[in-house]
């Protein structure tokens, strides 16, 4: 078998969250590029995507970038492994916060950075980032920056913040600690926690420069040190799951859509569906595979990001616009209309009652959804907790039992998990 054959690649992929102008975009082009910033933006304009965040300075989608690590040769079973770490560079705007939730759940992060400004302190959007992260129970570390920008008396004070906000959102449940190196990380997080698989039990905080460099060298190796906590053997065996993140029109070539395998293999040729597009479903074929170094592979497989060259199978045309971000590439795919939760309510200053239509977001789904049945009572009010029927208002979704979800509605928020689909 050749060395091709052989190779196989990790992917760790991390979600960079932040309010505005807390350095993440920055703090994402020093790590992957290795440069320091200017104070004036040099490093982040190599991670924004758009004109308009180029000019703004501000993240209003979502960027990945990627690095790779020297591969490592497995002698047990004569497999040489490649770890590519990914980089999410999400939005940090209020405006933008459903891009962000999208994109955290498309992009299927293993990890979330949060990124708060030390000059700046802890913002209402770091709140909501934190919610975000520990409602979807994604391990999560917080970095602050811009360190040479803030007096001591404002560093320490935005430090005690954050452990303030920590043991009021967690009640407890999750531990901060504070490292300044990679010694610290292996010895009070590594060694304590990850290798016993409590990644959402503790919470690192480390500070960083992106202009003096400080902390940034131990923040790398901390990241590089990440294990892979989720399955992906047994993730491999499922179902082709693909799920899209962009889409390309390119001359010669024609439609090429790019994501990330979230289950399943899926190699040259195979014949699949990409949907949902209403009710329906369409056949594609896949014509070839690059991965995210522009290179040709024959397959990508569960955790792996990439992008497919399709073959749309249908005697209409399917414009490129069409395809949003979340349209799924699978097997055997089945799409519903309503599902049964258990929901917590985090925040609501009033009742909530059949009728009630938030925003669902759960897997790639962001859609209105009525609540159709309250069971066990009529009425939900702050802090409690009930099994809901939700039915969602505008065309039916591929949702999955045991998911996660997060629903707002303006200011109101909830978290649940899904338990039935229909």
């Amino acid at each position: 078998m050749s060395e091709q054959k052989n190779k196989r690649v990790k992917e760790l992929r991390i979600g960079v969250l932040g309010s505005v102008d807390s350095g993440k975009s920055t703090l994402t082009g020093v790590l992957t590029t290795g440069s320091l910033d200017d104070g004036r933006g040099k490093v982040r304009s190599k991670v924004l995507k758009h004109p308009h965040e180029q000019e703004s300075g501000r993240t209003s989608d979502v960027s990945q970038k990627f690095i790779r690590e020297d591969e490592k040769h497995c002698t047990t079973s004569n497999v040489i492994i490649e770890k590519v770490t990914c980089f999410v560079d999400l939005a940090g705007h209020e405006k933008y916060l459903r891009t962000t939730i999208s994109g955290v759940n498309r992009c299927s992060v293993d990890y979330a950075i949060i990124v708060v400004g030390a000059n700046m302190g802890v913002l209402r959007m770091t709140n909501e980032h934190l919610s975000l992260c520990l409602s979807l129970n994604i391990p999560t570390m917080i970095v602050i920056t811009k360190t040479d920008l803030a007096p001591k008396n404002v560093y320490e004070r935005t430090r005690k913040d954050l452990l303030d906000l920590i043991k009021k959102k967690t009640r407890g449940r999750r531990i901060p600690a504070i490292v300044k190196s990679i010694q610290e990380f292996t010895t009070s997080v590594t060694d304590k926690y990850y290798k016993d698989g409590e990644h959402n039990k503790v919470i690192p905080i480390m500070s960083v420069s992106s202009v003096s460099g400080d902390g940034i060298n131990d923040l790398s190796q901390v990241i590089r040190s990440l294990p892979i906590y989720k399955n992906y053997e047994f993730l491999r065996t499922q179902e082709p799951d693909f799920v899209i993140e962009s889409t390309y029109m390119v001359k010669g070539i024609g439609l090429v859509v790019s994501g990330v395998v979230h289950s399943g293999i899926i190699k040259k040729g195979d014949v699949l569906q990409m949907g949902p597009f209403g009710d329906n479903f369409l056949n594609i074929q896949i014509k070839t595979i690059h991965n995210n170094f522009q290179e040709f592979v024959e397959q990508l497989e569960a955790g792996q990001g990439g992008c497919f060259n399709i073959k749309v199978n249908s005697k209409v045309p399917v414009r490129r616009e069409r395809i949003r971000k979340g349209v799924r590439i699978m097997k055997h795919p089945s799409i519903f209309t309503e599902f049964i939760a258990e929901v917590k309510i985090m925040h609501h200053p009033t009742t909530i009652k059949v009728g009630y239509e938030p925003t669902i977001h759960t897997g790639c789904v962001s859609q209105a959804a009525k609540i159709v049945e309250i069971k066990e009572t009529d009425v939900l009010r702050l802090g409690e907790k009930a099994t809901v029927r939700f039915r969602f208002a505008h065309r039916p979704e591929y949702i999955q039992p045991q998911s996660m979800m997060v629903f707002r509605e303006g200011r109101t928020k909830g978290i649940g998990r899904i338990l039935e689909v229909f």
